[in-house]
C-alpha cells in the first residue's frame, strides 16, 4: 500500500470517528433540551394555573448533563417584582437535617450515643426511660406534636410575634398523650427535634446558631445560610412568602408575622438555592460525619405507614429512591432539598407561599418523572409533606 492510499484510509477513519462524536454529541444536545424543555413547561404551568406566587427550581445532574435553574412568577406580588434566584427563604424542617447532623458528630466525638434513653438528659419528661436518642431522629418516639397543644394558639392569639422558649415548647409536648408507645410506631412530631436541640445545647454548652456556624456552615464556606435564633425578620435579600394552607380572596402576605422560635431547631433555618445545594451534596456524600455513622445514617430507615409516597425517613432526613434529604413548610413558604450520592444528581426547588393544595413532594414526583421517565404520579397526594409548621388562626 503506497504512502498516497495509507494518508487516504486514516483521513476516513479520523472522518467516521468525528462523524460518531458528533452524532453522540448531538443526540446528547437535544436530550438536554428536551429535558430542560419539560422542565420549564411543568414549573411554569404550576406557577401560572395555580395560585403559587413565585417558584425557584434547580436540578443538577452530571450524568445528564444537566445545570438547570429557573425562576418562575412574582417574589413579591404587591409591587409586581420578578422572582430571582439569588433571593433568601425559610428552609423550615430542612433544618431538621442540620440539627440532626450535629447530634451525629457528637455521637462521632463519643459524647452521647444513639442508644442512650432520653431519662439521661431529661429524666422528667414523660416515659424517658423508654425513649432512646435513636428514636428522636427517625420518629418512632411516639412524643407528640407540640403545635397540637392548646398553648400554642393561646399565645399566638395574644401576639403572633410572641418569643417561643424552647423549654416551654417541649414542656408543652411533655403534657400531651404520646401517639403510642415509644418504639412501636411512627409519627412526624417536631417535639423531638427540638428534644434534639436541648440536648445539643446540653452536651456542648453552646446554643445551637453557634454549632451550625462553626459546623456546617464556615467548614464549607456558606455565608448566606443562617439559623435565626429569633424575630420575625428574613434577612435580605429574600422574597415575600404568602399562605398558610388555603387560599384566600387577597393573598395574605405571612413574611414576617410570625416569630421563627416558634420552630427552633426543627425549622429556623435561612438559605438560598445555591448554598442549599452545596450543603446537601456535602451532607449525603458523608463529608459532616465518620464513615461509620455515615453508613448508619444511610441504611437505618423506617417506612412511615401514613404517608402514601415511596419515602422511608431517617436519621434525620428522608429518602425516596436513592434521594436523601427533607422537604419543609412555614407560613409562606414551602421547599425540598434532595440528593442522589450514587448519581450526584441535586433537585432543589422552593414556592414563596405555604398551600395544602400543592405539595413540593408531589412536585418531585412530577421532577423524578421527568428525569427518569418512572411515572411517580401514582403516588399524587397533594396534602401529604413530612414538615409543615402549618398556623390556621393567622392574623
Amino acid at each position: 500500500m503506497n504512502k498516497y492510499c495509507t494518508l487516504v484510509i486514516i483521513s476516513v477513519i479520523i472522518l467516521f470517528i468525528s462523524c460518531e462524536n458528533s452524532i453522540t454529541e448531538s443526540d446528547e444536545i437535544e436530550e438536554n433540551q428536551i429535558l430542560e424543555n419539560k422542565l420549564y413547561a411543568y414549573f411554569d404551568s404550576l406557577q401560572v394555573n395555580t395560585p403559587v406566587p413565585g417558584i425557584v427550581a434547580g436540578i443538577w445532574s452530571p450524568n445528564k448533563n444537566l445545570e438547570w435553574v429557573q425562576s418562575f412568577g412574582y417574589a413579591n406580588l404587591e409591587e409586581g417584582i420578578p422572582m430571582s434566584s439569588n433571593l433568601k427563604f425559610r428552609i423550615a424542617s430542612n433544618t431538621k437535617t442540620m440539627t440532626n447532623t450535629i447530634l451525629l458528630q457528637l455521637c462521632d466525638e463519643g459524647k452521647i450515643s444513639l442508644s442512650d434513653t432520653l431519662s439521661q438528659y431529661l429524666p422528667d419528661f414523660p416515659k424517658s426511660d423508654s425513649v432512646t436518642i435513636q428514636m428522636l431522629t427517625d420518629m418512632t418516639s411516639g412524643i407528640r406534636e407540640y403545635m397540637e397543644s392548646p398553648k400554642i394558639n393561646e399565645w399566638l392569639s395574644r401576639d403572633p410575634g410572641i418569643y417561643f422558649p424552647l423549654d416551654s415548647l417541649i414542656s408543652f409536648a411533655s403534657s400531651l398523650k404520646y401517639y403510642f408507645s415509644p418504639g412501636d410506631g411512627w409519627h412526624y412530631s417536631n417535639t423531638n427535634t427540638l428534644i434534639i436541640q436541648k440536648i445539643i445545647q446540653m452536651i456542648t454548652g453552646n446554643s445551637l446558631k453557634h454549632e451550625m456556624k462553626t459546623r456546617l456552615f464556615e467548614p464549607i464556606g456558606l455565608t448566606k445560610t443562617e439559623y435565626l435564633s429569633s424575630g420575625v425578620k428574613i434577612p435580605i435579600p429574600h422574597s415575600q412568602g404568602y399562605y398558610s394552607g388555603d387560599t384566600t380572596e387577597k393573598p395574605l402576605n405571612l413574611t414576617e408575622v410570625y416569630n421563627i422560635s416558634l420552630t427552633h431547631g426543627a425549622g429556623a433555618a435561612v438559605s438560598t438555592i445555591y448554598e442549599l445545594k452545596t450543603y446537601v451534596e456535602h451532607l449525603v456524600n458523608g463529608q459532616y460525619l465518620s464513615e461509620e455513622m455515615h453508613e448508619h445514617r444511610l441504611n437505618h430507615l423506617v417506612e412511615p405507614p401514613e404517608i402514601p409516597l415511596p419515602i422511608n425517613y431517617g436519621t434525620g432526613w428522608m429518602e425516596w429512591e436513592s434521594f436523601y434529604g427533607h422537604d419543609g413548610g412555614f407560613p409562606g413558604f414551602t421547599s425540598l432539598m434532595v440528593s442522589n450520592p450514587k448519581t450526584n444528581t441535586t433537585v432543589i426547588f422552593w414556592f414563596n407561599c405555604q398551600l395544602t393544595d400543592y405539595s413540593v413532594l408531589d412536585s418531585f414526583a412530577k421532577v423524578y418523572n421527568i428525569l427518569y421517565s418512572d411515572n411517580l404520579s401514582k403516588y399524587y397526594h397533594p396534602n401529604i409533606s413530612t414538615g409543615n409548621f402549618q398556623i390556621h388562626n393567622n392574623p
